[in-house]
């Protein structure tokens, strides 16, 4: 059982529609109190019924109000409050006019017949072509309506409920229902987690095949966006079988499904990983030893062992600097405080002397004010280096980075799928 309470009510006053659906409502609740109901959920209109769950609490500065979790629409049966409730423009074709019209010819059972183009011809006034747009109209909502109580009702919040609605369309129930994992997982802002919930609500067995694949591959997701990309098969069964509080057994046979159908595949050393992984750790492999090899760009560049504000190099990192300068491809490493950002500073100086392009690059937006700052030179994020745009980046392997040298700092911050996409936007020299 949940710790929510309930509110039911109709809507007074629209008093603020926001963006991503947020809206503020007056409501006038069973005691003929007005509160105040906050919630992201479809568009609503003044006289429409709301039953809510959620919580109470007070906002600093507008005080008590509702803040629901989940809502759902109640169209009312009485013919006058129907009437109400169609003319706030809630059906297509609809307004004052034309319900008041529907009230008077069919009273009390308007409801049932709105979703019926023959029986709405019967009316004065609604020719053929405005009977079928009202009944389409209706049931479109009444699809919608009944798709948000049912993905309310397994567990889904009013705000979610809604995103998948919108991206399933009137097909949510039947999707769902026949395959929750698989549906779910492929829509935006839904996790595992989540999944794992309604799929249990919906009465899926805690060892349904759909269930173990799905959790596994969430082991290998949080692992992926952990850094660790490859692991032995005995980790994943041990830690899917943990999650799902299944046997290990089960899950090994789990990962050797996945590995027979090439969902995971293994590598040397007794590891496994996603294909796509693997692969892309290879080709960023195969990229830097290429480049990794004996570098003339800076062999005539004089490394002085004094800064121009006096600093002067440790032997340490003047050998790291000539290293750097010597090869094509170079790992800058240490803990705090051993020099690693004078080095880049002394770097980024020495090629420019050189005449060189550089490209300065960092993770993170901050990493890359940190990196501009230290070396005095324009610095951004990787994404901005490789002009990321809705279709992809603008720089890859057939329109390379327009640089000799490119700096990224922390580097070991960068997932694999964009250091992939930086070292093939590479130039080849």
């Amino acid at each position: 059982m949940d710790n929510l309470e309930e509110l039911i009510g109709v809507i007074s006053a629209v008093r603020f529609v926001g963006d991503e659906r947020f809206q503020i409502l007056t409501v006038r609740d069973a005691q003929e109190q007005e509160v105040t109901l906050v919630a992201v959920c479809q568009p609503l209109n003044e006289g429409e019924s709301v039953q809510a769950r959620g919580t109470w609490g007070t906002h600093p500065k507008f005080g008590k109000q509702f803040k629901a979790d989940r809502l759902i629409t109640q169209i009312p049966q009485e013919s006058k409050a129907l009437g109400a409730y169609l003319a706030s423009g809630k059906v297509a074709g609809i307004g004052p006019k034309f319900a008041a019209r529907l009230v008077a010819h069919f009273g009390d059972g308007l409801r049932d017949v709105l979703g019926d183009e023959k029986a709405l011809r019967a009316v004065s006034g609604i020719g053929k072509k405005k009977a079928v747009g009202i009944a389409a109209s209706w049931n479109e909502y009444q699809e919608a309506r009944d798709a948000l109580i049912f993905l309310q009702g397994h567990g889904l919040g009013a705000s979610r409920a809604m995103s998948v609605f919108r991206q399933l369309g009137q097909e949510t129930i039947a999707k769902v229902s026949a395959n929750p994992y698989r549906t779910l997982l492929k829509t935006r802002g839904i996790g595992f987690r989540i999944a794992d919930t309604m799929a249990q609500s919906l009465g899926c067995e805690l060892t349904h095949r759909d269930r173990l694949i799905a959790g596994l591959r969430h082991v290998v997701d949080a692992r992926s966006a952990s850094g660790h990309t490859l692991a032995t098969s005995d980790e994943l069964a041990s830690e899917g079988a943990q999650l799902l509080g299944v046997d290990v057994a089960r899950m090994a046979s789990v990962v050797e499904l996945l590995l027979a159908h090439e969902k995971l595949i293994s590598v040397e050393g007794g590891l496994v990983g996603l294909p796509s992984l693997v692969e892309a750790e290879r080709t960023i492999a195969t990229a830097l030893l290429t480049r990794a090899v004996h570098w003339n760009g800076c062999n005539q560049v004089r490394v002085d062992g004094e800064l121009s504000d006096g600093r002067v190099l440790s032997d340490e990192q003047r050998q790291a600097l000539e290293t750097c300068l010597a090869y094509g491809v170079a790992v800058l490493t240490g803990g705090p405080g051993v020099g690693k950002t004078t080095v880049t500073e002394v770097l980024a100086q020495t090629l420019d002397d050189a005449g060189l392009e550089l490209a300065l690059c960092a993770p993170t937006g901050r990493a890359s004010r940190r990196m501009s700052e230290a070396t005095g030179r324009p610095a951004s994020t990787i994404h901005r280096l490789l002009g990321a745009g809705a279709s992809g980046f603008e720089f890859n392997a057939s329109n390379p980075i327009e640089a000799d040298v490119v700096i990224i700092d922390e580097a070991s911050m960068v997932d694999v799928p964009l250091f992939l996409a930086l070292v093939v936007a590479l130039p080849d020299h």
